[in-house]
């Protein structure tokens, strides 16, 4: 069972909008009520249209999850634990042509786990993208990913090393309605 209730109140003008939300998320096993857990969730975004070929997306999301057993983005918890997340990103768009668009995007992600065993970790990435239209409800994306984790390896005897990711994608989408 879920129960999900959230409030957004968003700022709306010609060229840019603010929107805040916060939401929980709680939800409920009957059998095994260990797995019970709530994620409290706020988020704060500022959305810019800088010109009429460039734009500019802020976001800040701040996480609670209460005694989670279920995996987290950086791996999978051994034992039930709080975390708490903060992630920051940016986005800027720029339409190139009429038919391309290319986005850049930077983020800083924080995860802070409760239990003392577990390695609390700092994720930076980037990302470019770049998006052809083929048709009216067709595309073609292509992104290159970077991302750069750091283990604050204090609380660990094992040491653990930060670790660099790279990714390239390339993927065509097929719109269902204009």
């Amino acid at each position: 069972t879920s129960v999900i209730p959230q409030l957004e109140l968003i700022d709306e003008h010609e060229r840019l909008r603010f929107n805040a939300l916060y939401r929980f998320n709680s939800l409920y096993y009957l059998k095994n009520t260990n797995l019970n857990y709530t994620i409290h969730n706020g988020t704060l975004g500022m959305n810019m249209n800088i010109s009429r070929n460039l734009s500019l997306l802020v976001n800040d999301t701040i996480s609670y999850v209460g005694n989670s057993l279920e995996p987290s983005n950086t791996g999978i918890q051994i034992g039930p634990t709080g975390i708490i997340t903060n992630i920051f990103s940016t986005t800027i768009t720029h339409r190139v042509t009429p038919l391309s668009t290319a986005n850049i995007m930077l983020s800083n992600a924080i995860y802070e786990y409760e239990h003392p065993t577990f390695t609390d970790t700092r994720v930076d990435s980037a990302a470019l993208s770049w998006v052809y239209t083929l048709a009216t409800n067709t595309s073609l994306t292509n992104t290159y990913s970077f991302s750069k984790y750091y283990f604050d390896t204090t609380n660990t005897t094992n040491g653990g090393d930060n670790m660099e990711s790279h990714s390239f994608s390339l993927g065509i989408a097929e719109s269902l309605s204009p």
